[in-house]
């Protein structure tokens, strides 16, 4: 089959995201235990999740502003 102007994006390149492993954890631990304010049971997930965060490389912040432009003219 040929097409004679097929335009193809390129592939997005997957996100970075560092502490979804501990976030994932803690949220698990809150929904089991009901320990919201992580004092007892999750205190440890909250620990890693924090050292995580902490040393985490912090990215720029997403250009919202086109989308933002779009919203304003609906």
């Amino acid at each position: 089959m040929y097409i004679e102007k097929l335009k193809v994006r390129p592939r997005q390149v997957a996100a970075v995201r560092p502490c979804t492993p501990q976030l994932a954890a803690m949220l698990a631990c809150w929904s089991a235990s009901g320990d919201y304010m992580s004092t007892d049971a999750c205190a440890e997930s909250a620990k890693a999740l924090m050292s995580c965060m902490r040393t985490a490389v912090s990215f720029p912040p997403l250009n919202l502003g086109g989308s933002l432009c779009m919203l304003t003219r609906i």
